[in-house]
């Protein structure tokens, strides 16, 4: 999550290290002898015993040592599912932010699994580098990154940013050891994965995630068109042939309408001429797209989309709406008026296959329901190179419905959800680890979580990471 409630403008003190219930200013304050914490989209909170914040390995390795029961390792709180919430602690590891090395020659860097990826970008983007794939987001940290299989878009780059990793360093759960995990690394015999392929992504469970050493690119810019396609019988297919002929791509979707937009984005040379371009994410753009600016002076302190003077682009035209409406994620509502609005996020991956058939189901349930007030997003991705990624054997249309926390009763809401998670299962969708949905891990090769069991058991003996969400997706009970 981009931000939670522990904003660095609006941090309560620590003591060292340790955020405590003493401590903490409402609205921060939960029940006695407990601190409140909440995801970015605050729709989740927790009433956690501490939150406790290291700045350094030693310091990390010590908490872990000293503090007993349960822990969950957080960051930005970027997601819309409970990884992060506990009735334990909650380790917010945004303290261990630091570059460790850039190998220009190996192309190759190394940073702590706290950094947040626009911080990321900004250091990589002034070394001439870049990483090989890019998360919707640049205000999650890259641990969570990883440990969700945060993905990018297309089929010419790494499907997630955990399958940049070359190798990591993980902390036990009980601060006993550090083990590194490479290839070559055998702390686990499985003939289908190795152990770097199983740690990428972590879910949370193998321990605490202290660096990650990254394989990274020559810097590049991007051209971006944007354009309306009119959905034709087979449209699948042809969704399929313009994000096959384009470097990056996001298809925004309104149910009810027989078309989508279609932001294209491929790689270009580095501009000579920074000031032709603007920033997006970890690249800089050109685009001869009408786009529409959001003033950063507006934002909710919570959200957090603006840093270091920049405003992100995510603001797109939308052709079924009156020009003078904008509708994103965050805001809906007229340019010089718009307003926060509260939202879930459902999100799942189908094979490319059934992508047709997944739109024409929910086209059906929209139209006897109610239409979504957001346009659906759509991204294709190829296969990820990281084990617990739901792409790991197959490419997949990743799929994500937000549904307004103000429109329709809870219970309506609640419906609408389980009948489009309903088609998505249908389909052979399965859902996103950071995002709202049904399943978990049985969806995946019974051989790679049987892999990844045992890796979670040298990891974390004892397991104090288990929550409720470790439960619920069928890691832990």
């Amino acid at each position: 999550m981009s931000s939670d409630t522990f904003d660095k403008s609006s941090a309560p003190e620590t003591s060292n290290g340790v955020e405590s219930a003493e401590v903490a200013a409402d609205p921060n304050q939960g029940p006695a002898g407990t601190v409140r914490i909440r995801n970015w989209a605050m729709t989740l909170e927790a009433d956690v015993v501490a939150v406790h914040k290291p700045a350094t390995k030693a310091e990390l390795v010590e908490l872990l040592r000293r503090t007993n029961g349960p822990l969950r390792m957080g960051g930005a709180r970027h997601s819309w599912s409970s990884g992060v919430m506990t009735k334990g602690g909650v380790v917010d590891m945004r303290g261990m932010n630091r570059v460790l090395s850039i190998d220009a020659a190996k192309e190759i860097v190394t940073v702590e699994a706290g950094i947040r990826m626009q911080d990321l970008y900004e250091r990589l983007d002034a070394e001439g580098f870049a990483l090989p794939s890019l998360p919707s987001s640049a205000q999650i940290t890259l641990g969570g990154a990883m440990a969700n299989a945060v993905h990018g878009s297309g089929f010419k780059y790494p499907a997630t940013v955990a399958d940049a990793a070359v190798e990591l360093t993980l902390i036990k759960s009980d601060g006993s050891g550090e083990v590194t995990v490479k290839e070559g690394t055998r702390f686990v015999d499985s003939n289908e994965v190795t152990d770097l392929q199983l740690a990428r992504v972590h879910l949370g469970a193998l321990g605490a995630l202290y660096s990650a050493a990254l394989k990274i690119i020559p810097r590049y810019d991007l051209k971006i068109e944007e354009k309306t396609i009119t959905l034709e019988e087979g449209f699948g297919e042809q969704l399929h042939r313009v994000a096959q002929q384009n470097d990056h791509h996001l298809f925004f979707w309104f149910p009810e309408l027989n078309q989508v937009r279609a932001k294209l984005m491929n790689r270009i040379e580095p501009l000579q001429d920074p000031g032709q371009a603007q920033q997006l994410h970890g690249a800089r753009y050109v685009t001869d797209a009408p786009s529409i600016e959001y003033d950063p002076k507006q934002q909710d302190e919570v959200l957090d989309l603006a840093r270091n003077g920049r405003t992100q682009e995510l603001h797109i035209p939308v052709t079924s709406k009156p020009p003078e409406t904008m509708v994103t994620s965050w805001h809906v509502g007229p340019r010089e008026k718009a307003t926060l609005r509260r939202h879930g996020d459902l999100a799942y991956g189908v094979p490319i296959d059934r992508l047709e058939a997944t739109m024409k189901a929910l086209k059906r349930m929209f139209a006897e329901t109610a239409p979504p007030v957001m346009p659906m997003w759509i991204r294709l991705v190829g296969r990820a190179d990281s084990a617990m990624a739901t792409a790991f054997d197959r490419p997949e249309a990743k799929m994500e419905f937000y549904p307004m926390l103000d429109v329709g009763t809870e219970a309506e809401r609640r419906t609408q959800l389980e009948q489009a998670s309903e088609i998505f299962l249908q389909n052979g969708g399965k859902r996103h680890w950071a995002k709202q949905g049904i399943g978990g891990v049985s969806s995946l090769s019974p051989n790679r979580v049987s892999a990844f069991q045992r890796l979670r058991s040298v990891m974390d003996p004892a397991n104090r990471l288990r929550n409720e969400y470790s439960d619920e997706i069928g890691l832990t009970s």
